[in-house]
């Protein structure tokens, strides 16, 4: 029966807070850019709608 991995004792050169806190940082950072995709999204949905509008008045 194997031992369970403990990271204190299998990796003693990562300081593992410092590596929760990056961790956290890269979590962060991906959720930021999520969000910003997504407001990018509904603008450019927003444009298409006014351009419809736009030329729709145009041609009528």
């Amino acid at each position: 029966r194997k031992e369970p991995l403990r990271i204190g004792t299998t990796f003693p050169l990562i300081d593992s807070r410092k590596f929760v806190t990056e961790f956290d940082f890269e979590i962060e950072e991906s959720r930021r850019l999520v969000e910003f995709e997504d407001r990018v999204d509904e603008a450019s949905d927003s444009l298409d709608v006014l351009k419809k509008r736009l030329e729709s008045s145009m041609i009528g």
